[in-house]
């Protein structure tokens, strides 16, 4: 635990800012092209999305508990943490800096939708493919003397 979270002692232990992603993890290190293009070699879409929603399901947990200042969390730029708990429906100011970083990098990973509709043409043609050269085998004569 660094100096900077000296005060998260009364921070509930599943709320700590290392409770899903560590500050330090190696991602974070990256440059964000290049951890963006290790997180789409590394892992599927679904592993991708899951460990978004891991963030964010801890962020809902920190707006549920609600308070703010054993949270360690930064305030806001010029807002008032009293005034930004209570209005801050969203989730997103509930994540520390690097969790917000690591979001940001996870969903930059996560296939586009001009990808997703590229894969799914290639899907698409390979089954007619398939099923053409069914046909064309089904429909083929059969062999002299059977």
């Amino acid at each position: 635990m660094n100096t900077e979270h000296a005060n998260l002692v009364m921070c509930p232990e599943n709320l700590l800012p290392w409770a899903v992603i560590s500050e330090d993890h190696p991602m974070l290190a990256l440059p964000e092209d290049e951890s963006v293009a290790a997180l789409r070699v590394g892992m599927t879409p679904e592993q991708l999305q899951a460990q978004i929603n891991r963030i964010f399901s801890l962020a809902e947990q920190r707006l549920e508990f609600g308070i703010w200042g054993l949270l360690g969390l930064k305030t806001l730029d010029g807002g008032y943490p009293c005034i930004d708990s209570a209005a801050g429906s969203d989730v997103r100011r509930w994540m520390h800096g690097h969790e917000q970083t690591m979001v940001q990098r996870l969903q930059l990973a996560l296939p586009s939708q001009g990808e997703l509709i590229d894969a799914a043409r290639q899907r698409i043609q390979a089954r007619i493919s398939a099923r053409k050269q069914r046909r064309a085998m089904n429909d083929s004569p059969a062999p002299a003397g059977c």
